[in-house]
Order: structure tokens, then C-alpha cells, then sequence
């Protein structure tokens, strides 16, 4: 009978330490010891806080699904790694914007310092300037207070011939008549547009008048007309662009004594010719004639007859007139109460039937 097969005595068995499937080794900083184990159902996600030595380690490790470990953000350095601040430096920068500030603080003083002066210069100049123009004012009134005596009591002289032919003679003649043009033009300018009454007693009214009945008292002589004609051309221009730039009703006894000047240098053939050949001559006495003041209807009419009695002068006008003649006002004039329009204006209308002859 065969020996039975001994039986193999069992091995003892030894316990191993088990390794984690996906270990890994420790990061920088963290001690190689066990994390502490997590329940199963928190383990995803979970964190474990790695066993240090000191109270707060400056890593934080996570266990994430799956059995991994990731490193979470480090904390904010420690105050003991700031770096420590310049005093010095600081000081300099706080002294340097003080100086910056004393510096603007003293521009600033200056600036106001130098506003208060300009002001103070402004209001100075504008003193000075009131007290000047207060001045001027008061000269230009006793220039024309002045004026208006002188030239009153002048045309006063001027009614005699002698005194005429003086004036005339003397050095400054054509300067006073140029002065006296542009006297009226300047008043004339001045006059408000909605002045509906002249004050007749006023000196700049009484200074102009005064100078065209000086005017007409000249042009009443021979030898003021050729003076006139010759010399002072200006002055008649400058009375016929007047008499076309005021409205009816307005300035009338300035009208009235323009118009009589211009008709005493009308006598003068010379001068008749220079009048009527002027721009705008014939269009002024059609404007004239509407004017509402008899006077100044009259000397329109006197003027324009003084043109139709010349044929020389009547030759170049004709058409002109029998064009733009406005008979309708004529024969309105000729029905006037004021006797002596009616009776020019009725002496003219005949006067006028050559004008059809010469058609």
C-alpha cells in the first residue's frame, strides 16, 4: 500500500501596507503624512487640509472625484514679506508739494493783486472818459449856440450887396461854403425817422437855417450866382440830394430856403444848365410837388418854370418831362386856396402846351 502524499504546511500570511492607486508624491511644501479619511459619500470633492507644522500651512490640498489631490490657491503673503516703506523719501515728496503749493498760493496773490489794479485802472479810464465826453458834449453846444448867433446876425448882413461882395472876396469864402454843405448834410443825418415836429427854436434848427438864408442871400446877386456856379459846386449838390432825402412835412422852412437858393442860381444860365442836368433832377421836383406844405409846392413850381422858360434847357428835358410830368397834381394845385400856388400853378399848366408843340 503506497505512503500518502504529505500535505504542504500553510504559509503564514503578513499584512502590507496598501498604496493608494493614483498616489503621487507630496508637493513642495507639504509633509509626506497620511490625509485624513473622508466619509465615502463626502470624499468628491471634499477637502483635507494637509497635517503641518505650524498652525496655518501656506498650501491647501483638495481630494477630488475620482481620487485625485489638486492644490487650491495659496493665501495672501504674510505681512512679514511687505516691503517696509521710505519715510524719507515720503517726507521729500510731501516738502516738494508744499513748495508746489506755497508757489501757486503766491501766483494766485499776485494775479488778484494785478485784477484789482486793472479794475481799479478801468474804472479810472472810464472816468477819464465820461468827464471827456462830457466836455465834448458841452464844446459841441456852445459851437452850435455859437454857430447859430453868428450866422443869424450874418444872414442878417448878407441882405446887403457890399456885404455880399466882402464875404465873397475874403480868403475863406470857399472853405465856408464847403463848411456849410457839409453842416446841412450833417443835420440832415441826424434828424430821428420818426421825428414828426421839428423844434424851430432850437440851435442846431436855427444854425442851419441861418446858413441857407445866407446861401440864398448870395445866390440873390450876380455875382453870388457865379460864385456859386464857379466855385461851390458841392453846396448845390448837396442841397439837391438833401431836398430828395427828407419826407414830406418835415424841415419845411429848410426846404422852402434850399429851394429858393437853387432857384436864384437858376437865373444864371450856367447854373440853370448845371441844376437841371443833375441825376435825379426831374424825379426831385415830382417828389417835391406831393409835399403837403404849400411853400415848399411853390418853389418846386418856380423852379420847374425857371426850366421850362429856357429852350435850351427845355430842349433836353422835354421828354423827360412829358414822360413823368404829374399833370393830375398840377391841376390839383391850380384849385389850391393859397392864392398865389393857384396862380402859378394855373400860370404853368399854360406854360406846359409847349411841351406839346415839341412833341
Amino acid at each position: 500500500m503506497a505512503c500518502p502524499r504529505p500535505r504542504p504546511r500553510p504559509r503564514a500570511v503578513r499584512a502590507r501596507p496598501v498604496r493608494a492607486a493614483h498616489s503621487r508624491a507630496p508637493p513642495d511644501g507639504v509633509t509626506d503624512t497620511p490625509v485624513a479619511c473622508l466619509c465615502r459619500h463626502h470624499r468628491a470633492g471634499a477637502v483635507a487640509v494637509a497635517v503641518g507644522s505650524g498652525p496655518a500651512s501656506p498650501r491647501r490640498v483638495a481630494e477630488v472625484a475620482g481620487g485625485g489631490i489638486a492644490e487650491v490657491p495659496s493665501q495672501p503673503p504674510p505681512a512679514s514679506v511687505w516691503k517696509p516703506i521710505d519715510m524719507e523719501k515720503k517726507e521729500e515728496e510731501i516738502d516738494h508739494l508744499k513748495m508746489d503749493c506755497e508757489h501757486f498760493r503766491a501766483r494766485l496773490e499776485t494775479a488778484q493783486a494785478d485784477c484789482m489794479r486793472e479794475k481799479k485802472e478801468k474804472l479810472d479810464l472810464r472816468q477819464q472818459l465820461n468827464e471827456a465826453k462830457q466836455q465834448l458834449l458841452q464844446q459841441a453846444e456852445y459851437c452850435t449856440e455859437m454857430g447859430a448867433a453868428v450866422c443869424t446876425l450874418l444872414w442878417g448882413v448878407s441882405s446887403s450887396e457890399e456885404a455880399v461882395k466882402t464875404i465873397l472876396g475874403g480868403s475863406k469864402a470857399v472853405k465856408f461854403f464847403t463848411i456849410t454843405a457839409q453842416t446841412m448834410e450833417s443835420f440832415v443825418k441826424s434828424l430821428s425817422e420818426d421825428m414828426k415836429q421839428q423844434d424851430l427854436d432850437s440851435d442846431e434848427n436855427q444854425f442851419v437855417l441861418a446858413l441857407a438864408g445866407i446861401v440864398t442871400n448870395v445866390a440873390a446877386l450876380a455875382c453870388g450866382r457865379e460864385f456859386l456856379v464857379s466855385s461851390s459846386r458841392e453846396l448845390l449838390d448837396t442841397m439837391m440830394h438833401l431836398l430828395g432825402d427828407m419826407k414830406p412835412g418835415l424841415c419845411t422852412k429848410f426846404k422852402v430856403l434850399m429851394l429858393m437858393s437853387l432857384y436864384n442860381v437858376s437865373i444864371n444860365l450856367k447854373g440853370l444848365k448845371y441844376i437841371s442836368e443833375s441825376p435825379g433832377f426831374i424825379p426831385l421836383l415830382w417828389w417835391l410837388l406831393n409835399d403837403p406844405d404849400t411853400e415848399v409846392c411853390l418853389h418846386a413850381l418856380r423852379l420847374l418854370q425857371s426850366v421850362i422858360l429856357e429852350p435850351e434847357v427845355l430842349a433836353k428835358s422835354a421828354s423827360e418831362m412829358r414822360d413823368t410830368l404829374p399833370f393830375q397834381r398840377i391841376i390839383a394845385l391850380s384849385k389850391s386856396r393859397n392864392a398865389d400856388l393857384q396862380a402859378l400853378a394855373k400860370e404853368l399848366l399854360e406854360d406846359l402846351k409847349i411841351l406839346e408843340y415839341e412833341a
